[in-house]
């Protein structure tokens, strides 16, 4: 499953994030494997997340959240 598949509320912990372009980009803002992970918020659109990693908030593009593998917790 990724990030991308979760729902508002659901609490995930990530596995890994996929070999990209954005890779590097999302190690640096602390999407790590075995970080925790909840989707605060879709854009009406649903191109865009606003989520909490380990209790920091980020904005991710969907094709960037569709890099990182996550497992319910």
């Amino acid at each position: 499953m990724v990030l991308s598949d979760l729902k508002k509320g659901q609490i995930a912990s990530i596995t890994k994030c996929a070999e990209s372009e954005y890779t590097c980009t999302l190690l640096t803002l602390g999407l790590t494997p075995d970080a925790s992970v909840n989707i605060i918020r879709k854009s009406p659109l649903g191109d865009a997340l606003y989520i909490s990693v380990d209790g920091q908030r980020i904005a991710l593009r969907k094709e960037e959240a569709d890099q990182v593998h996550v497992v319910i917790k």
